[in-house]
């Protein structure tokens, strides 16, 4: 619980104060610190660039799994999609499964909606 919503803190932070996205939100860009609180990671290159290069850029490096529907059809990155890999990562924290394992060529996302 405390790492879910550690995470979800920490993409408020970025959304509300920072106004980054993140794009490539996964469980592998979560990291937690010594005390096991959880810090986001691979935020840095969002920065770099201009509003419409960032949004194309981050719409073609969503991992699969974490990649929200919209994002894959509109190629337009936003808070929301953030917040869908965010539950895919809540997701991940319950069943103890990756995104990324399909069942019946689903990956988990699909299979759980």
């Amino acid at each position: 619980m405390a790492i879910a919503k550690g995470t979800a803190r920490g993409l408020a932070y970025l959304h509300d104060d920072m106004n980054i996205l993140h794009g490539n939100l996964t469980g592998s860009n979560v990291l937690l610190d010594d005390d096991s609180s959880p810090r986001i990671a691979d935020i840095g290159l969002s920065r770099l660039m201009t509003a419409a290069a960032n949004s194309s850029v981050l719409a073609a490096a969503g991992a699969l799994g974490y990649r929200a529907p919209e994002l894959s059809k509109l190629k337009k990155a936003s808070g929301k999609t953030d917040v869908y890999s965010l539950g895919v990562i809540i997701l991940e924290l319950l069943t103890g499964n990756s995104a990324a394992n399909t069942t019946n060529d689903m990956d988990q996302p699909q299979w759980v909606g």
